[in-house]
């Protein structure tokens, strides 16, 4: 009888526990565990010229890229941090950067955001993509991964000198595989012994070696890889001033940087020609016919 009384008190004590909350309850709801989940878009990825190298190897550039946070996990976040890695094609050559920042996306909602990233272009690249990713956090505290996203970047269209008006900072060509040989002054009158026009001096004579009008220099040559003259030119000359990347001087129409012959209808200080830059191109055509 005893047995009998000890087992049904254990019995009584387990219930009792249960009613109280001591045990689960099969048709209790279990808790919703949800994760904030951040998409990013990039809408518009352009980059504007901001000036030349010292020694014309690169152009610095500054892009601006516009961004599109999208919540679609029902849980606000927080962006902490962006990155971009910018690709140069076809050398695969990369550079990058990244950003501390503060942008609160709503649960279910959207924020958008610009940033912009200074870089070093090689003037050997023939375009450029730009990968984006984003860290933060949710409202929890848990760490969320914004997947890369990326975009073609888009470079402004190469211009031709614009007239010269006197102005101390001059038109100058540089060339060569690194583009670290001056080959001359472009703006600058034929009499002046830099100028590309004087027949005379070191970078207009057609018996120079670092002068474009030689048709056996490597930078006057139908056939050089360096040459304003070869149709097919890998690496021709570029013309710039200490702030401006005008872009190539090159017969190869097919460059991106090229500067297009047709659209040339400008005058440079002491020409007498508005279209010089066409004729002394047009001068390349006949070499290489």
């Amino acid at each position: 009888m005893t047995k009998v009384v000890e087992i049904s008190a254990v019995l009584m004590t387990v219930l009792l526990a249960s009613c109280r909350g001591g045990g689960s309850s099969p048709g209790a709801p279990s808790p919703v565990v949800r994760n904030a989940v951040v998409q990013a878009t990039v809408t518009a990825a352009g980059a504007a010229f901001k000036q030349v190298g010292s020694t014309a190897t690169s152009l610095q550039f500054e892009l601006t890229g516009s961004v599109n946070f999208r919540e679609t996990g029902g849980l606000a976040a927080t962006i902490q941090q962006v990155s971009g890695t910018i690709t140069f094609a076809p050398s695969g050559q990369t550079a990058s950067g990244s950003l501390a920042v503060a942008v609160s996306v709503a649960a279910n909602g959207s924020a958008s955001a610009s940033y912009t990233q200074t870089f070093e272009l090689p003037l050997d690249a023939t375009g450029a993509t730009w990968r984006f990713s984003a860290t933060g956090v949710d409202a929890n505290g848990r760490s969320v991964v914004v997947p890369a996203v990326e975009s073609a970047i888009a470079f402004p269209e190469p211009a031709p000198p614009a007239a010269s008006s006197g102005s101390a900072d001059r038109i100058l060509v540089f060339g060569g595989g690194d583009y670290s040989v001056y080959l001359g002054c472009f703006s600058c009158s034929r009499f002046d012994s830099e100028s590309i026009w004087n027949e005379f001096g070191s970078y207009g004579s057609p018996f120079s070696l670092t002068s474009i009008n030689n048709q056996f220099s490597q930078y006057g040559s139908p056939f050089a890889s360096t040459s304003a003259c070869n149709e097919l030119a890998s690496t021709p000359p570029v013309i710039v001033d200490s702030h401006t990347f005008y872009g190539e001087f090159t017969l190869n129409q097919f460059r991106t940087k090229a500067i297009k012959a047709a659209a040339v209808v400008t005058a440079v200080r002491g020409c007498a020609r508005a279209d010089a830059l066409e004729i002394l191109l047009r001068a390349c055509e006949e070499r290489s016919t």
